[in-house]
């Protein structure tokens, strides 16, 4: 779902440069707003997810944004947009309850 729809759109967004394409930000929103949708449609309530098997990844691993930050963020922090380190809030809609 996610890859083809840079692939679809083509030009910038189907390469390496996809974040100077406008539709790059307006692709990854949408795709974190489906991530809460999904979140709040299972009940999540923050609860630590199970450690995944695929990809032999770890949800405490930290990621590192340097050069642009000495920020470091673990993978279920970000997996998780009711983190408060995230600060993302979405406008609750009808499937929100």
């Amino acid at each position: 779902m996610h890859g083809s729809v840079h692939v679809c759109i083509s030009g910038n967004m189907g390469t390496f440069y996809s974040p100077d394409d406008p539709a790059f930000y307006l692709h990854h929103t949408f795709v974190d707003y489906i991530w809460a949708l999904w979140q709040d449609c299972w009940d999540y309530e923050g609860d630590p997810a199970p450690t995944p098997t695929m990809f032999n990844g770890v949800l405490g691993d930290n990621m590192a944004y340097a050069p642009f930050t000495v920020d470091t963020h673990n993978v279920g922090e970000v997996l998780d947009l009711n983190h408060p380190s995230y600060g993302i809030k979405y406008e609750e809609g009808p499937f929100f309850g």
